[in-house]
């Protein structure tokens, strides 16, 4: 298995089950992996292709 492939496995193993909760979001596994899906076709749809290095910035964590 390559981590490529995590998202897909574990909705096909347990599509109901929890995988992220997020101030915005809470996603069970299949829905996780349709986003992951989504993500990597913009990206594909971008130009980026395998072996290119992708970075992400993100916000700093709201502090409580």
């Amino acid at each position: 298995m390559q981590i490529a492939e995590l998202s897909d496995l574990r909705a096909r193993g347990d599509a109901d089950g929890p995988c992220l909760a997020h101030d915005v979001a809470i996603l069970d596994n299949a829905a996780f992996a349709r986003r992951v899906r989504r993500a990597a076709a913009a990206l594909r749809a971008r130009g980026v292709g395998t072996g290119d290095v992708v970075a992400l910035l993100l916000p700093p964590p709201r502090i409580s």
